[in-house]
């Protein structure tokens, strides 16, 4: 069950991503999504979660999406402004800042790791 849901979300993300609907590139799609279901099923769907709280996860997700473009935007902004300032080296003071976070599941801390990244 578990390879099947992946199947299905990784392809549905990936026709949505590429947009072609030719049979060429959905056979590739059908591959790709397969073989990265093979080999990662076990990633996406870790633990023994029921339904309902993995329909709360979903919903949570869908929730952060809208928040996230947000402060890619914002985040974006931010960035033309700091390159377009006359004094942009004496704004920018680039460091490593270590975090500590209560997040426990490894999905959520590399969707964290990676909201951080893009903004």
């Amino acid at each position: 069950m578990k390879f099947l849901l992946t199947f299905l979300i990784l392809l549905g993300f990936w026709v949505v991503l590429s947009g072609k609907f030719d049979v060429w590139h959905l056979c590739w799609g059908v591959g790709s999504a397969a073989v990265v279901s093979l080999l990662g099923s076990d990633l996406l769907f870790k633990g023994p979660l029921g339904i309902g709280e993995r329909i709360g996860e979903v919903l949570r997700f869908l929730a952060y999406i809208p928040w996230l473009l947000k402060e890619i935007f914002l985040a974006g902004l931010h960035v033309a402004y700091l390159a377009w300032h006359p004094r942009m080296r004496e704004l920018i003071d680039p460091r490593v800042i270590r975090f500590r976070t209560r997040l426990k599941k490894d999905l959520s801390r590399v969707t964290f790791a990676n909201s951080i990244t893009l903004t």
